[in-house]
């Protein structure tokens, strides 16, 4: 079931005054507070779930990548650190296997039979199989690159979260802990 970013912030909000005296209560900056917590907590909760294998696969996404020359740029939402749990695809040819290597041994070419792909810093970069690898990438065209990705600040505040429930129901539970820190913090530096 798909819930709202507005629905997120609220129950994080109602969960952290819950059991808050009222004169330990900051005031109504709780909700911008919680706006500010959310994409540091959205990080930080992708991230737990990304190093947990069972919950990896909730982060997965898939991404059009066009490729100019072998590269191109990856979104900023890609979890860079778990980038070697990527796969990617020639959906124009899928007899076409690709398998990640990092950086040295991508320069390495090793087995054509498959192609490979690697990440450097925020470029995708991508040799495909029978080919050489060359300077320039000689690799153009689409791609789909399935990767884990950090769950995102929706634009409008009435938009879903792109998020399963189980890390909807963390995301919440970790904002609410960080925002009951931040009241209370905020709260106690008033008396």
């Amino acid at each position: 079931m798909a819930t709202s970013y507005k629905s997120i912030i609220a129950a994080a909000v109602s969960n952290a005054m819950r059991g808050i005296p009222p004169n330990q209560m900051s005031s109504g900056n709780a909700e911008f507070i919680a706006q500010t917590l959310f994409p540091i907590t959205a990080q930080a909760v992708s991230e737990m779930a990304a190093a947990d294998p069972a919950k990896r696969s909730l982060l997965r996404k898939n991404k059009t990548m066009t490729l100019v020359a072998g590269e191109a740029t990856l979104d900023d939402d890609v979890l860079t650190k778990y980038f070697a749990d990527a796969t990617l695809l020639n959906t124009s040819n899928l007899n076409w296997h690709y398998t990640y290597r990092d950086y040295p041994d991508f320069i390495r070419r090793g087995d054509k039979r498959y192609g490979i792909f690697t990440r450097n810093e925020e470029t995708l970069m991508v040799v495909d199989p029978k080919a050489n690898f060359t300077q320039p990438l000689t690799a153009t065209g689409s791609r789909l690159l399935v990767v884990p990705c950090v769950v995102l600040t929706p634009a409008n505040a009435d938009d879903d979260v792109d998020a399963p429930d189980e890390l909807t129901s963390d995301l919440i539970e970790a904002l609410t802990e960080s925002l009951r820190g931040m009241m209370t913090k905020s709260a106690g530096m008033m008396v």
